[in-house]
C-alpha cells in the first residue's frame, strides 16, 4: 500500500515536471515568436525604402529566427502580367544545386495566365493552398531534380497564401515547412498572420517610393520653372528699361503741353517702373532659390548704411507729412557684408514703413547693440499686423492686408520681405517683427557685429 501511495506521488510529480518542461519550452517558444515581430516591425519602420530590401530584410530574418525552412515572396507585375520573386531565402542552401537551377530559382517568372500554376490558382481563388510537390512550383526545371532537392532541404510540404495591397491582389507568399516542425499553436497563427505583415512591409515600401518618385517630379518642376523665370525675368528686364528711359525722355525734354498726355506719360512710367521692380525682385529670388546668389562680403559701417537710405526717403516722408526720425547712437557699428543687398533690405523695411504710415504719422530707425548683434530697428505708427498672419508676412507672394485706422489696405507685390529675410539669413542674421493695435509695428534686423578694423 505504502509502495503504491509512493509510485502515485512520483507519478505525479513526474506529470508536474513533464508540464512544467512543455510550459517553458511553450513560453520559450512564444518569447522568441514576440522577438521575431519586433525584429520585423523594426525592418518596417527602418530606414530602408526600396522593395525588394525591405522584403529581402523581412525573409532572412524569419528564416533565422523561426523554423520555416524556405521563403518565396513573388510579387505580381501587371504591366508584363507576369508574377516574379521579389525574395526567396532557405534556412540551408541544397547542398547539390548547380548554379542554373539556383538561376531559375530566383529568377523564374510565372505568367498570369497560367491558371493551373498553384501560385496562380492560390491569388485567383484568394484562398491559401497546401502543395506538397517542389516541383509544381517551378516547371521550368526537372521534376525529379526538384524532388531531389526538397528532400535535401527537409521540406515536406508548402503553404502558398495569396497577399493583398490595400485590397488588392499584390502577389503570394510560400512557406517551405518540414515535418512536424510546428508544434505549438500560436506558432501555427504567425504563419497565418505572416502574410499581412509582410504586406504591409511591402505597401510601406511602394509609397514611399511613390513619394519619392513624386518628389523628383516635384524638384524637376521647380528646376524647370526657376530655369524659366531666370531667363524670362532676364529677357523682359532689357525691353522694360528701355521702355521706362523713352518714356522719361518723353517727360523731362519732349515739348508735350498737353497735360492729359503728360499724365499719360507719367502712369506710362510709375508702370514700367514696377514692372521692372518686379522682374529685378523675380530674378534676385531665382539666384537665391537656385544658390546662384554670390555675396560680396565686406566690412560694412551700418551707420552711413542707414543714414544713406534715411536720406533718400526723407522726401517722400516730407510730402505725406509723415515724421521720419533717426536714432545711431553714439557708437559706429559694422558688421560683415554685401553693402548693396543690406541696402536693398533696408530701403525695403523702410519703404514699407512709411507706405503703410497714416499721413502725419511717425517712422523711427533706430541702429543700437544687443548681445552679439548689431540691430535695426524700423517703426512706424498706425498700422497694425494681426498676430495670425506674423508667420505669413515673409513667404513668396503673400501679401497681408496692413490694417491703418484712417485708410484704405494696402497691398505689396509678396516678394520683398520674402527677399529681405532670405538675405539677411544669407548673412547669418534675422528679422523679427512686432506689432500692437492701436501703437504700431516695428520690424528688427538683426546682424553680426564685426570689428571696426575688418576689411
Amino acid at each position: 500500500m505504502a509502495d503504491n501511495t509512493v509510485k502515485s506521488k512520483d507519478d505525479e510529480l513526474a506529470h508536474i515536471n513533464e508540464e512544467m518542461y512543455k510550459k517553458n519550452l511553450e513560453l520559450n517558444e512564444r518569447n522568441k515568436m514576440l522577438a521575431l515581430l519586433r525584429k520585423i516591425d523594426h525592418i518596417i519602420l527602418g530606414s530602408l525604402t526600396k522593395v525588394d530590401q525591405i522584403a529581402d530584410q523581412v525573409t532572412h530574418e524569419i528564416i533565422k529566427s523561426s523554423k520555416i525552412r524556405s521563403i518565396f515572396i513573388y510579387f505580381m507585375d501587371h504591366k508584363n502580367n507576369v508574377l516574379y520573386p521579389l525574395s526567396i531565402a532557405f534556412s540551408e542552401e541544397p547542398p547539390t544545386v548547380s548554379d542554373d537551377v539556383l538561376h531559375i530559382y530566383y529568377n523564374e517568372k510565372i505568367s498570369l495566365n497560367e491558371e493551373s500554376h498553384p501560385l496562380i490558382e492560390s491569388i485567383r481563388s484568394k484562398k491559401i493552398i497546401n502543395e506538397k510537390k517542389m516541383s509544381r512550383l517551378f516547371s521550368q526545371l526537372d521534376s525529379d531534380e526538384v524532388d531531389k532537392i526538397q528532400r535535401q532541404i527537409n521540406i515536406k510540404e508548402y503553404l502558398i497564401y495569396p497577399f493583398f495591397i490595400r485590397k488588392e491582389s499584390a502577389g503570394a507568399i510560400v512557406f517551405g515547412l518540414g515535418e512536424a516542425e510546428f508544434t505549438f499553436e500560436y506558432w501555427k497563427d504567425f504563419i497565418f498572420r505572416l502574410p499581412e505583415v509582410i504586406s504591409i512591409a511591402i505597401n510601406n515600401a511602394i509609397l514611399y517610393q511613390q513619394i519619392e518618385e513624386s518628389n523628383d517630379k516635384l524638384r524637376e518642376l521647380d528646376k524647370l520653372k526657376d530655369e524659366f523665370v531666370s531667363v524670362a525675368s532676364h529677357e523682359l528686364r532689357t525691353p522694360i528699361t528701355a521702355i521706362k528711359n523713352y518714356l522719361w525722355l518723353a517727360m523731362s525734354k519732349g515739348k508735350i503741353s498737353d497735360e492729359e498726355t503728360k499724365n499719360y506719360l507719367n502712369i506710362g512710367y510709375s508702370s514700367s517702373e514696377r514692372l521692372l521692380n518686379l522682374v529685378e525682385d523675380m530674378l534676385t529670388v531665382s539666384r537665391i532659390e537656385g544658390k546662384r546668389l554670390v555675396l560680396q562680403m565686406e566690412s560694412v559701417n551700418l551707420n552711413d548704411l542707414v543714414k544713406s537710405v534715411f536720406d533718400e526717403f526723407s522726401v517722400n516722408a516730407t510730402e505725406r507729412k509723415i515724421k521720419l526720425k533717426m536714432d545711431l547712437g553714439e557708437k559706429i557699428r559694422f558688421t560683415k557684408g554685401d553693402k548693396e543687398k543690406l541696402r536693398e533690405v533696408i530701403q525695403n523695411i523702410l519703404g514699407n514703413a512709411i507706405k503703410f504710415t497714416s499721413d502725419q504719422g511717425e517712422v523711427n530707425i533706430i541702429v543700437s547693440e544687443k548681445g552679439s548683434f548689431q540691430t535695426i530697428e524700423v517703426f512706424n505708427t498706425g498700422s497694425f499686423i494681426d498676430p495670425d498672419d506674423k508667420n505669413k508676412l515673409f513667404e513668396k507672394f503673400r501679401r497681408i492686408e496692413t490694417k491703418q485706422s484712417d485708410k484704405a489696405p494696402v497691398k505689396g507685390t509678396g516678394l520683398g520681405l520674402y527677399i529681405s529675410k532670405q538675405l539677411i539669413e544669407l548673412h547669418n542674421g534675422r528679422i523679427d517683427v512686432m506689432s500692437e493695435k492701436n501703437e504700431g509695428t516695428a520690424f528688427i534686423i538683426s546682424l553680426p557685429k564685426a570689428e571696426v578694423n575688418e576689411k
